[in-house]
């Protein structure tokens, strides 16, 4: 904690602008749901589970897989987002 006390004024304010950056464009890339494409084209951790709401498109080709995410609506894209996050908490541990 000292460190970052005594560092000096103008590397403290870069940190800070390279976090804001980071930290914006991953909420943008979150509220716009494009950082799930990759999960559409195969399962980070394998084979799907049972209950993954992709599953009933998986055998759709990956641009079909991406029109019919478009379609859907925020809640249903929250709904994906979620299952994906807690799966792959459960999964990768």
């Amino acid at each position: 904690m000292l460190d970052i006390i005594c560092m000096p004024w103008h590397t403290f304010w870069h940190l800070a602008y390279i976090l804001e950056y980071v930290l914006l464009n991953f909420i943008r890339l979150m509220e716009n749901f494009t950082g799930l494409y990759g999960i559409f084209y195969n399962c980070p951790v394998g084979d799907r589970c049972e209950d993954c709401p992709i599953k009933k498109i998986e055998n759709m080709s990956f641009k079909d897989k991406l029109k019919w995410f478009e379609k859907q609506n925020n809640k249903m894209k929250k709904e994906i987002y979620k299952h994906h996050f807690e799966c792959s908490k459960i999964r990768c541990n």
